[in-house]
């Protein structure tokens, strides 16, 4: 049998110093509200899990919004977002395929969102077969 090889998929970005150049004013602004809210989402385990819950459904569903498989009403998409995809919350013109569809694409797009984050915090490996 032949032995597996592991290929590192990523690699530290190397900056250098032109980045001191750039205009950070705006996001000099914004950054100590962004500190304040990490802080309450490092300290409290749930609310940061229904965050990264509600991120990951908001990319299932523009995923298959930006390849065009569907479209989406703005409610039926913010009730998604909050609390997941569930036949029975959308209605008739909500969208333009059917919900059996619907519901596999943004289960397949969900599914794949969780592999990225597994291969990322390096809970699953990608293996080549070359």
């Amino acid at each position: 049998m032949t032995a597996l090889k592991i290929h590192q998929l990523w690699k530290h970005v190397q900056l250098t110093n032109n980045w001191l150049e750039c205009d950070t004013s705006t996001m000099d602004d914004l950054s100590p509200s962004w500190y304040e809210r990490r802080e309450v989402l490092q300290n409290n385990s749930k609310e940061y899990q229904e965050f990264i819950t509600e991120l990951k459904r908001e990319h299932a569903i523009e995923t298959g919004i930006v390849e065009r498989m569907y479209d989406l009403e703005k409610g039926i998409t913010e009730t998604f977002i909050k609390k997941g995809f569930v036949a029975s919350y959308i209605s008739h013109n909500d969208t333009n395929v059917s919900v059996p569809k619907l519901l596999a694409y943004l289960s397949d797009h969900l599914n794949a969102i969780d592999f990225v984050f597994d291969v990322v915090k390096e809970n699953k490996r990608i293996l080549m077969d070359l």
